[in-house]
């Protein structure tokens, strides 16, 4: 019996490392880069696109909208800084398929083949900015989700003149 009582922890930890190595061979299949786009003197948009795997047939990711029942829409976040000032709200460059899910009781948008999450920034001093962005997104296949994921960036604003 002691034997045994012996094992119970031995396989506990195996079982955990199993698992713990099969979640970091299972790849995000959208990935995320960041562009700068200069609209005038000191004004930015800030674009985050993602694009999907080429082996991610039926993926999707869900739009900005403040699902409130289990849904992970996809978030911007970009975070204070004296230097700059956020313009508006994060909005969505790319086509939002909307359609009513009956699982859900309500219209949801997501976007397919890829995503341009964009906010507009204003410099309001004589220097370069630096800023850091969270995006937060879900992606599913239309049978199953993958964990809700977050990238951070760092964006590098320049002054103009």
């Amino acid at each position: 019996m002691r034997k045994f009582l012996v094992l119970i922890p031995l396989f506990v930890m195996f079982f955990s490392f199993v698992e713990e190595a099969y979640a970091q061979t299972v790849n995000e299949p959208l990935s995320w880069v960041s562009k700068v786009i200069i609209i005038k003197k000191n004004l930015y948009e800030i674009q985050f696109i993602g694009s999907f795997e080429e082996n991610c047939e039926g993926c999707y990711i869900y739009d900005l909208f403040p699902y409130n029942n289990g849904l992970t829409p996809t978030s911007l976040i970009i975070k204070s800084n004296p230097a700059a000032k956020l313009i508006g709200e994060p909005y969505i460059l790319t086509k939002i398929n909307k359609t009513f899910n009956e699982a859900f009781d309500m219209e949801i948008g997501t976007c397919k083949d890829s995503i341009v999450v964009a906010r507009k920034v204003l410099i309001i001093t004589p220097h370069s900015v630096v800023l850091t962005a969270i995006i937060k997104w879900q992606v599913c296949d239309g049978h199953s989700c993958f964990q809700p994921s977050t990238k951070e960036f760092l964006i590098r604003l320049p002054h103009t003149n």
